[in-house]
């Protein structure tokens, strides 16, 4: 019992999957696994759903979406350099902050927004409709080191009448989803270019 349940038939190229056990409706880009994307074609055309890998990049880089967003076009880009203290690798964690998570005051990553699109149930979203979030994220290394790196999480709700909170669970979902990403800059190593940054990315569940 409880738990919304989804239309037999999805709207807007959405496609059904089970959340906590029941059916709901996603965006089909949001079904791919982390680190892939679905192309134009395959979101219209569900017989040719296929999942891509970004362009596979050097050692210290990752790729980058250039252009416009429905484009698909990637190039690497440098987040690990030479440099660093007692000969460590130093990483360009707003590079890094700017690819993994978002550009600050822009939408956030395919990466971090993925795992919310596929959970419209958490966000109590009915067919049809979406509710952008804002996140705000704090990203601190003390003493530069990489090895301690964490991440403080603040999501909400944004609207003309002002950020609304979220539920529990939902801000559990936006907190894993963070934290499985910071997990991956800190697997980096090394030393961090700065200590602490700050930045502030929009992500739209929509119940499809």
């Amino acid at each position: 019992m409880g738990g919304p349940s989804a239309p037999a038939v999805c709207v807007d190229s959405g496609t059904p999957v089970l959340s906590d056990g029941h059916p709901v409706c996603v965006p089909r880009s949001a079904t791919c696994p982390r680190g892939t994307t679905r192309s134009a074609a395959a979101v219209d055309a569900p017989s040719h759903a296929t999942c891509s890998r970004a362009v596979s990049c050097p050692p210290g880089s990752l790729p980058e979406r250039v252009g416009p967003v429905d484009a698909g076009t990637t190039a690497c880009r440098p987040v690990v350099t030479t440099g660093g203290r007692s000969g460590l690798p130093r990483v360009d964690v707003g590079a890094w902050a700017s690819i993994a998570l978002g550009p600050d005051g822009g939408r956030g990553s395919d990466d971090l927004c993925a795992p919310l699109s596929l959970r419209p149930d958490a966000f109590a979203l009915p067919q049809g409709e979406a509710a952008p979030i804002t996140i705000r994220i704090t990203v601190s290394s003390p003493d530069q080191d990489l090895s301690r790196v964490s991440a403080r999480v603040n999501a909400a709700f944004a609207g003309d009448g002002g950020d609304r909170p979220l539920s529990q669970e939902a801000e559990g979902l936006v907190e894993r989803s963070v934290a499985s990403l910071i997990e991956a800059l800190r697997s980096l190593g090394g030393e961090a270019s700065t200590a602490a940054l700050e930045l502030r990315v929009s992500c739209p569940p929509k119940s499809l």
